[in-house]
């Protein structure tokens, strides 16, 4: 490719290094402020116009043939145009073109000498940043560790003066619970024994009442029963002496389980004699008609077969069978056999069992109440 052809007056020149993509009036312009003392010789304007079209793309005949091109040309160089021949033009092109490309490789070594410079100095510097950085991290590194282990030290004595502490105050508060617990026990045993005495007094003064209440009751039931007539045990008992009085110690054949011993036919000394042995003290005061009638071998046998049979202690029956009399004289009691009752409030089972053991074998008629006062069959068997 051709460029404008620039004539040194000196035989020697030096070319501005330029772009091809450069416009070529700016390029041209560059030329001519950088060598004022240079000038261009065409042969003619128009070939010069001409040369330059034709060498440059970017440019028009109608835009390089403007006056003004051609005067800034020459207002540049300060000199007057001097026009060549095409041939004396294309060798100073060829000659331009060559300085060019020598200067151009003149600038490619000298470039690649500084890329290769500064490429080992970056590699320097990217070598000893590693190296900083490298020692920067190890040096961080054991920081970390030493601040870490440093840490762990601190939170394990903060730690164990934390359980210390916790140590402690469990231990008071358990002395303090053992402390409040003992005290409350203590309180509350003092009030349960207060509330317990005091229960006591009340369960006692109830009781007390209860047993007025009961006693009470019983007056008013006993004058009840002396009113109607119900009470008729103490005359039941008199006619029962009457007859023991005259040598009827009672049928035995009434009883409704096995006799013990057969009744004789007559009630002799001698078994009575017999039966004073086993015969148990009587109650004081006793009744005379009723001792001889335990004295009664026949009877005082059959009565300790019916005890062993409901599980009554003999004993306690024989003795309470002679005081019956006295006994029930501190009853209410009338004069009517046809209405005799006996009233489980009033008596004791062995005295139950005594008057249900007479009134059966000398066949008297009688109702039994338990201690709600129903009319209940008799509770033993006889």
């Amino acid at each position: 490719m051709a460029y404008h052809h620039i004539l040194r007056q000196n035989s020697s020149f030096n070319l501005i290094k330029s772009s091809l993509t450069y416009n070529h009036f700016f390029y041209c312009s560059g030329i001519c402020k950088s060598l004022p003392r240079h000038r261009l010789e065409f042969k003619s304007l128009q070939n010069a116009v001409k040369f330059i079209s034709t060498n440059n793309s970017k440019a028009s005949d109608l835009d390089l043939a403007k006056e003004n091109f051609i005067k800034n040309i020459y207002e540049n160089f300060k000199s007057p145009i001097i026009f060549l021949s095409q041939k004396r033009a294309s060798e100073i092109a060829k000659k331009i073109i060559a300085d060019h490309r020598e200067i151009e490789e003149f600038f490619k070594e000298k470039i690649a000498t500084q890329e290769k410079k500064y490429g080992e100095e970056v590699a320097t510097i990217e070598k000893k940043s590693c190296e900083e950085i490298a020692t920067k991290e190890k040096k961080s590194c054991e920081e970390i560790a030493t601040k870490e282990k440093k840490h762990r030290e601190e939170v394990a004595t903060i730690e164990k003066k934390h359980r210390e502490e916790v140590a402690t105050i469990e231990k008071k508060s358990w002395e303090e619970i053992a402390t409040g617990e003992k005290k409350s026990r203590e309180i509350a045993a003092t009030i349960v024994a207060t509330i317990e005495k005091k229960s006591r007094e009340d369960v006692a003064a109830i009781e007390k009442t209860l047993q007025a209440a009961k006693n009470d009751h019983r007056d008013l039931l006993i004058r009840f029963m002396r009113v109607r007539g119900n009470f008729n045990l103490r005359d039941a008992i008199e006619w029962v002496r009457e007859q023991v009085s005259k040598g009827n110690y009672g049928d035995y054949s009434l009883l409704s389980i096995p006799l013990a011993i057969t009744q004789s036919s007559t009630a002799t000394n001698v078994q009575n004699k017999s039966s004073e042995s086993t015969t148990p003290p009587y109650a004081s005061p006793s009744d005379k008609r009723l001792v001889q009638l335990m004295e009664n071998t026949t009877f005082s046998e059959n009565l300790l077969k019916i005890c062993e049979t409901n599980k009554i202690t003999g004993s306690h029956v024989q003795t309470c069978i002679a005081g019956l009399y006295h006994q029930l004289s501190k009853q209410a009691h009338g004069c009517d056999k046809q209405e005799i009752a006996i009233d489980s409030r009033f008596f004791a089972s062995n005295e139950i069992l005594a008057l249900g053991f007479i009134f059966k074998i000398y066949n008297i008629k009688y109702s039994y109440f338990d201690d709600s006062g129903r009319l209940i069959d008799f509770p033993f068997e006889i």
